[in-house]
């Protein structure tokens, strides 16, 4: 095993540092006060950091970063102890607060937001995870690391971090099989949401809904399959989020059809074609939109194409 530590107050320093482990592009909020302590403890199986960082920066990855190093092979398990984590991919944002540990791969362009911060971050062979998760999609888990399994694994890569100059390079790889192991049984056993976000799952099942209207009757548990959750860690997310599945997805369809009323490119279209393409029957359609907007759909479409500018 190889281990390593650095500290630097040079960003530029900073910049060929990280490029050496993940090529990433950097912007530093206070580039003058800006300063960081790195450890590296790694085989070439695993490497496990820590680092402690005083200032702002973001790292941004490229199409062009992923070009160069693929970064295909692993996935990062990053553990903060301060400061919150987030990494954006387009629209999507990931968050990870202190108590919770995000895991997600780096072959996607992505944007990571680290500020003032403590974390431990580890790399580990993608192959590992994938056997045991069998990911349909880019894996990107958040995870409760302060009970049960969760504050035994923080332990042990503390501790592994703690041991670095008493550890030999095979207890070292025996240590992060092991991490690597429990991670897996944690995330298979208990694929759930935490709840420090709950409103984030609310939004991503509404966004499902949204993409996959017309699909079918989208039952939760299709829904919770396909986003890698059991449907009763998701009933449980949703109703502690102060909605249920059901309110959901009748919000989120009713919606949707409102929009298509009001859109010119569906004037062709007729009342009972839209309840059809929201997967909803004309009769119930009618009811529910009145209930809801207080009008009923050719009324809303009628008043709304009334009101329309001219061209």
């Amino acid at each position: 095993m190889r281990y390593h530590s650095w500290t630097t107050t040079d960003t530029g320093a900073w910049r060929d540092l990280s490029d050496s482990i993940l090529p990433m592009d950097h912007r530093f909020r206070t580039p003058g006060t800006w300063r960081a302590d790195l450890t590296a403890q790694e085989t070439p199986t695993y490497r496990l950091l820590r680092w402690v960082q005083h200032g702002d920066r973001t790292a941004v990855r490229t199409p062009r970063h992923i070009r160069r190093v693929p970064g295909d092979e692993h996935y990062w398990l990053v553990i903060p102890q301060r400061g919150v984590y987030t990494v954006r991919h387009g629209d999507d944002e990931t968050r990870t607060p202190p108590g919770y540990a995000s895991v997600m791969g780096m072959d996607e362009a992505c944007q990571l937001v680290i500020p003032d911060s403590e974390a431990h971050a580890i790399q580990v062979p993608r192959g590992e995870l994938d056997r045991n998760l069998r990911p349909r999609r880019p894996l990107r888990l958040v995870v409760d690391m302060e009970t049960g399994f969760g504050r035994v694994l923080d332990s042990l890569v503390r501790s592994v971090h703690a041991e670095r100059d008493a550890l030999s390079g095979h207890e070292f790889l025996a240590l992060c099989d092991r991490i690597t192991e429990l991670f897996s049984l944690m995330a298979t056993r208990d694929p759930r949401p935490s709840s420090g976000h709950l409103g984030e799952v609310a939004e991503v099942v509404r966004r499902y809904v949204r993409e996959h209207l017309g699909a079918g009757k989208l039952p939760l548990t299709t829904v919770a399959r396909e986003l890698g959750w059991s449907p009763r860690h998701l009933r449980t997310a949703l109703q502690q989020a102060g909605t249920t599945y059901r309110d959901l997805r009748h919000e989120e369809t009713l919606r949707a059809a409102r929009d298509m009323l009001q859109d010119p490119a569906c004037a062709d279209l007729g009342v009972a074609d839209i309840a059809a393409r929201s997967g909803l029957t004309a009769t119930w359609f009618a009811s529910a939109f009145k209930e809801r907007y207080g009008e009923s759909p050719r009324e809303f479409r009628r008043r709304r194409f009334a009101t329309r500018p001219a061209r």
